[in-house]
């Protein structure tokens, strides 16, 4: 455990790597704090402080008794209660909650889901980590499905050597199951996200293992660096390990092992991006899910928001929509809108990509304007009024803030 944080520097780093976790944090603690408060008060209402001052108060809403403090007036807890019930109307203020033991007993506060890689499951020190993570009232912990195989002795490839199952690879059953919590209504756009996810990442993989059959004496180093290059991504150091490590797998007959790592994005993706309370960690010592992290900001949300654009179109306006415009077209659009919202200094970004690397001690956070989750969660105003920005940036050419600019002219002296 020696090379893993404590719960508390854990939670403080994770506040410290964006605005909007910090505010998450702060409001986990807030939550955490009264929780703690209540449960004090549950064992003993009668607590002094250490200059015998009793350390809760119970006051009267109004009468004659206003300022005194129930608790010097009676000797017992249950002298109380038979008080509260002896009066005609809600004289007390807490009355209505001592009625029920005083407030909820769970904590019912915002909370940060943890979703383990593999690699932690599997070893003692890393899933002790987690567990102990686990403790905290506003911590939970899941392994999702194609996880808990891979934690298996042989791992995924043992038990499916040929092809895995359509629900496996698509990774959604884990991210449905949330969604119906969340919000039961984006049944529709999740099964679309995840579409959008299978095709692009089908069709990335795809060329990667081509190149690989094509050119089967190169080193995985050449070849994850000509393949970079090709997808505009020679820059990023990260981006050509994870191909490197996926040729490796491929040529080694494990074709399936990138598949986990999009799935777990996926879900840290989509439950940020769905839930308004809660935030979702994945926690890796593999940092293959940095890139794949980044893959769905400059990619997979672009796409699903230009598919969603599309959809949202009736015949008529697909029809002239794609006599000015391509898919490619919405989808740099898309592209471009997304980047320009989230580096706009007067919009609230939110994370959504948040990943833990133990290893390396260190979170890796992407993040969205909020107004894209609005979209995301089908708010009416937002996806509407998105969707028209970007188509006009597709048509026109323009850029986000020359659109926004016709439509919010900035005024200039006589």
């Amino acid at each position: 455990m020696a090379d893993f944080p404590s719960n508390k520097r854990f939670i403080g780093d994770l506040a410290r790597s964006s605005p909007d976790l910090s505010k998450k944090v702060n409001e986990i603690l807030r939550h955490k704090k009264l929780f703690q408060i209540t449960k004090e008060f549950e064992e003993d209402p009668f607590q002094r402080d250490e200059e015998g001052n009793y350390r809760f108060k119970l006051y009267l809403n109004h009468g004659e008794d206003k300022r005194k403090n129930l608790l010097e007036i009676f000797d017992t807890f249950e002298e109380i209660n038979e008080f509260i019930e002896d009066q005609e109307d809600d004289q007390l203020w807490v009355a209505r909650e001592i009625k029920t033991g005083w407030g909820v007993m769970e904590y019912t506060g915002p909370k940060i889901h943890i979703f383990p890689d593999s690699n932690i499951g599997i070893k003692k020190e890393a899933r002790e980590f987690v567990e102990q993570l686990d403790k905290d009232v506003a911590i939970e912990h899941k392994y999702i499905d194609i996880i808990t195989l891979e934690r298996v002795p042989g791992g995924i490839k043992k038990i499916f050597p040929e092809k895995l199952p359509e629900e496996l690879f698509r990774g959604q059953n884990s991210l449905e199951e949330i969604c119906n919590q969340l919000n039961p209504n984006q049944t529709e756009d999740i099964n679309m996200l995840y579409d959008v996810i299978v095709d692009y990442f089908t069709q990335e993989y795809e060329e990667l293992f081509a190149l690989s059959r094509k050119f089967p004496k190169c080193s995985k180093e050449e070849l994850g660096k000509y393949f970079a290059e090709t997808k505009g991504k020679l820059g990023d150091s990260r981006y050509i390990e994870a191909m490197k490590k996926s040729i490796e797998n491929y040529r080694s007959g494990k074709p399936f092992n990138h598949v986990a790592d999009r799935v777990l994005t996926s879900i840290s993706y989509g439950y940020n991006l769905l839930s308004q309370k809660d935030k979702s960690v994945v926690i890796s010592n593999d940092q293959d899910l940095i890139p794949l992290s980044n893959l769905f900001y400059d990619e997979i949300m672009p796409r699903y928001t230009a598919k969603t654009i599309i959809s949202g179109m009736d015949e008529a306006e697909q029809k002239e929509y794609y006599k000015n415009a391509t898919d490619e077209d919405l989808i740099e659009a898309a592209r471009k809108h997304i980047s320009w919202a989230r580096d706009d200094s007067s919009i609230n970004n939110t994370a959504v990509g948040i990943v833990y690397v133990p290893k390396f001690d260190e979170f890796h956070v992407q993040e969205v304007a909020n107004p894209l989750k609005s979209f995301f969660n089908d708010v009416g105003i937002y996806r509407e009024s998105k969707s028209e920005m970007i188509k006009e940036i597709a048509i026109s050419g323009k850029t986000p803030e020359e659109i926004i600019e016709s439509f919010y002219p900035k005024s200039t002296s006589e």
